[in-house]
């Protein structure tokens, strides 16, 4: 989730991973303006932390973010935040009020999940071709 401090910093929380693979060792949060993804930035925490203030933004704009967690099985999948610093003096009003919350989901470690279906579908072909080369001797 999401909470505007200024026009210029916003505070990030996210959840732990429901499937680690291993001790978390950071997180990594990319981010950038909405309509200009190639001029992004990042920040880094360790993997124990679960929030992370972001200053120096430009004042009222839309961004996105991308939030990896990292361990020794690699890099996780992705969650994906759109947040906004605050637009006006009534909306920096509210904000101390009101919180912009905005889900961050599908963080986790996915690497190793995905060596395993590289593993399993190595072991069908291999399976399939030996089986092929058999019928082929016979």
């Amino acid at each position: 989730s999401s909470e505007p401090l200024s026009e210029t910093a916003v505070h990030i929380t996210w959840k732990l991973p429901i499937i680690t693979n291993g001790n978390i060792t950071n997180f990594t949060l990319t981010y950038w303006i909405t309509d200009m993804p190639a001029r992004f930035q990042q920040a880094s925490v360790a993997g124990t932390s679960r929030e992370l203030t972001i200053r120096d933004l430009s004042p009222r704009t839309n961004y996105t973010a991308s939030l990896v967690a990292l361990n020794f099985a690699g890099v996780g999948n992705p969650g994906t935040l759109k947040f906004s610093t605050i637009f006006t003096p009534e909306d920096m009003s509210q904000a101390g009020k009101k919180k912009a919350h905005h889900e961050l989901a599908g963080v986790g470690i996915g690497f190793a999940s995905f060596l395993a279906i590289v593993a399993v579908a190595a072991l069908i072909i291999y399976a399939i071709i030996r089986a092929h080369r058999r019928r082929s001797v016979s």
